[in-house]
């Protein structure tokens, strides 16, 4: 875990997202381990983030994958899609 941790800290310094979701297989294997991941992002990384990192494991299983995909190409086809996030709609 020492290792993502410190990937997944470069990655918030360089991108600084509002939230890094986990998903699909590493998403439900790293679950259980979502603290001790959380832990080492806080002290490797920015000290922005030693309050806590926006880490998130994604509640859509493994199919997180797929469904990013269909509405990648759903939105390229110009068709409209439906975000919670005020995308659009």
């Amino acid at each position: 875990l020492r290792h993502l941790a410190t990937a997944l800290a470069g990655l918030l310094a360089a991108l600084d997202p509002a939230l890094v979701v986990l998903g699909g297989g590493v998403g439900g294997a790293l679950g259980p381990y979502l603290d001790e991941l959380d832990a080492g992002v806080r002290a490797v990384g920015l000290p922005r983030y030693r309050a806590g990192a926006p880490l998130a494991i994604t509640t859509l299983g493994d199919d997180v994958s797929l469904l990013g995909a269909a509405v990648v190409a759903l939105e390229a086809a110009g068709l409209r899609t439906r975000r919670g996030d005020g995308g659009r709609a």
